[in-house]
Parts: structure tokens; C-alpha cells; sequence
């Protein structure tokens, strides 16, 4: 019974412990997308039966039923969706956070360090103190 955690365990671990992270240390930044956020969500999660059900009739791929918690949704676990879920903000953040600097003409890994550690955009920061003036030159 405890392996059929395995596949949800990894996906929390793994996947939404980064964006879970990346949400609450960039939340400033990523807030104005949240709409959009949310509507990449619904279309992915539309797509998700589609897609792996193609994947699954081909043989590319199956669901071990003992590594799962075998919550069947349109033919898929619930655990694909989750990940889904996850994967999608996880993309839609980093191209977020990357066209901000890229528009900004700044370094983007350098700022997006700098941000990350000095907490420039956390939720817990009343004001923003962007690090523009740092490293624009």
C-alpha cells in the first residue's frame, strides 16, 4: 500500500516544492499572470486525456497501478494531473520572470540570483526595491 504514494510523492517533492518556492519568493513579479496562469492550467488539464491517451494506445508509456493511488480521471490518475499542474506554472513562471529581465535589458541569471536571495519580490515584501539600479549600467 505505501508504494502507491510513490508517484505522488515524487511530484511534491520534485516538482511542487521548486514552484511552490518559486511562487512565493517571485509572487510580486508573478502576480500580474496569475490570470493567465490559471487559464494555461485548464487548458493543459484539457489536453492531458488527450495526449495520454495517444501516448498510452502507442505503448510510449503506462501507469503502474501499484505506484499510484489509482484515482482514475479520463482514463489517467490524478497524479498526471497534479504534475500537470506543476509543470505548467513552473514553465509559465520561468518565461514570466525571464521576458521581465530580457525586457528590462538585464542579465537575466545574474538579477534572477540576485532577486531570488535578497527577496526582492517575496509576498512578505511591502515595498519592492527592484534590483534595476544594481545591475543596469
Amino acid at each position: 500500500m505505501g508504494n502507491n504514494f510513490a508517484y505522488l510523492v515524487s511530484i511534491l517533492l520534485f516538482a511542487g516544492i521548486p514552484v511552490t518556492l518559486e511562487f512565493i519568493l517571485g509572487f510580486r513579479l508573478l502576480k500580474p499572470f496569475m490570470v493567465m496562469s490559471v487559464k494555461m492550467i485548464f487548458i493543459s488539464l484539457f489536453l492531458v486525456p488527450i495526449w495520454d491517451g495517444v501516448a498510452i494506445a502507442l505503448g510510449a508509456w503506462k501507469f503502474s497501478p501499484e505506484r499510484n493511488l489509482n484515482i482514475i480521471i479520463l482514463g489517467d490518475p490524478l497524479e498526471t494531473y497534479i504534475w500537470m499542474v506543476f509543470i505548467v506554472l513552473a514553465i509559465a513562471f520561468s518565461i514570466y520572470t525571464w521576458t521581465y529581465y530580457e525586457d528590462k535589458g538585464l542579465p537575466i541569471i545574474e538579477t534572477s540570483f540576485y532577486d531570488v536571495l535578497h527577496q526582492t519580490y517575496a509576498f512578505w515584501k511591502k515595498e519592492i526595491k527592484p534590483s534595476l539600479k544594481r545591475l543596469k549600467k
